[in-house]
């Protein structure tokens, strides 16, 4: 059993590593096209394939060092876009420094290098949002159209708290489609947050006011 699970974890993170690599080639190359309008000069063209095969890697090494390899995919979460940031950051300043040391950028656009730095984080960040989507609609529709599960026999629960804890208790909810709890709504004692939502359930009033 243990086996099996190493060998699943080693076949997601070379098959994440291969998509985030596919992914890293596409945005530099749009980098470049949107950079010359479309239409890539010679020169900056064998530029691009000449820095390619070293700058993609690079980043994935930078990628891994930030953990972005060690989470689910399926549960990607605010600290793995946070950890992408810096992914990003970091692997570009490296590939400007390094461009800087060695050819002072002679030949090169520092924009392609700005532009890559925002779709990098556009292409990886939304890919890993989007396969949480994936999931999370997979297992709901899973639950909701079994036999076993009875939506009418739910019990209605208020989350006492509409901050932080609030909101995980209602995440966790609304991800587990199989727990037999269905939140109505959120009571708090902050007269500032009563009459907004989170997560479509309304802070209906003060806690002291529950029995109503």
């Amino acid at each position: 059993k243990l086996g099996d699970r190493r060998m699943i974890r080693k076949r997601n993170f070379w098959m994440m590593l291969s998509v985030d690599a596919i992914i890293l080639s596409l945005t530099y190359f749009l980098s470049y096209l949107l950079r010359f309008d479309g239409v890539i000069p010679q020169t900056h063209l064998i530029n691009f394939i000449n820095t390619a095969v070293w700058i993609i890697p690079l980043k994935l090494v930078f990628f891994y060092f930030f953990g972005l390899y060690k989470g689910i995919s399926r549960y990607t979460s605010i600290s793995d876009l946070e950890n992408l940031v810096k992914g990003c950051l970091a692997s570009t300043g490296t590939v400007l420094l390094a461009l800087f040391i060695s050819v002072q950028f002679s030949g090169f656009a520092r924009s392609v290098f700005i532009i890559d730095l925002f779709l990098t984080f556009i292409f990886i960040g939304g890919f890993r949002i989007a396969v949480r989507l994936f999931y999370h609609r997979q297992n709901k529709r899973l639950f909701c159209s079994s036999s076993n599960y009875e939506k009418e026999k739910s019990k209605h629960v208020l989350i006492a708290g509409a901050g932080d804890a609030g909101e995980k208790v209602l995440r966790g909810l609304y991800d587990d489609p199989r727990l037999p709890f269905k939140a109505i709504g959120c009571v708090d004692s902050d007269q500032r947050k009563i009459g907004r939502e989170i997560h479509h359930a309304p802070v209906m009033g003060p806690i002291n006011r529950i029995p109503a």
